[in-house]
């Protein structure tokens, strides 16, 4: 994964998302892919950490500081990896979803990094959004239709 993270994410595309509530023991799991060279994701990190004892949703389980840490070490890792040859692991540009702890950790560990949204969660996020405001049917099915 070491050298598919250079030869993919580096100075390139970092794509990053989050799952909560992985297994009985409620860990929490992050996805760090690139693209590589026929435009297919390929897996180049994995992060898993527990939620600390008390919480009562898996999903609070973490905050901006735990990722950043992990996220951190990661690019301290790379930096001393062989294939570094002296360089600062870095990619240039991250798409994520809409989770605000998310993208802070990523400007935290690269101050320069461009952040984009993943089209699907903004999608899925207007959709709730307006499911919120508007309901499911009924009355506002004439402004559902044309919102």
């Amino acid at each position: 994964m070491e050298e598919v993270s250079w030869a993919h994410v580096h100075g390139s595309q970092l794509i990053l998302d989050g799952t909560f509530g992985l297994s009985s023991s409620h860990l929490l799991m992050w996805i760090a892919m690139g693209v590589d060279s026929e435009g297919k994701g390929v897996p180049v990190a994995i992060f898993l950490f527990s939620a600390p004892t008390g919480n009562c949703a898996t999903h609070a389980g973490y905050d901006m500081s735990i990722l950043s840490q992990l996220l951190q070490r990661w690019r301290v890792y790379l930096s001393a990896w062989p294939s570094a040859q002296g360089r600062t692991f870095e990619p240039a540009v991250a798409i994520t979803d809409t989770d605000t702890k998310e993208r802070a950790a990523l400007t935290e560990t690269w101050p320069g990094i461009q952040l984009l949204l993943c089209k699907f969660h903004v999608h899925q996020c207007w959709t709730n959004k307006r499911t919120t405001l508007l309901g499911k049917g009924g009355s506002n099915e004439f402004w559902q239709m044309h919102v």
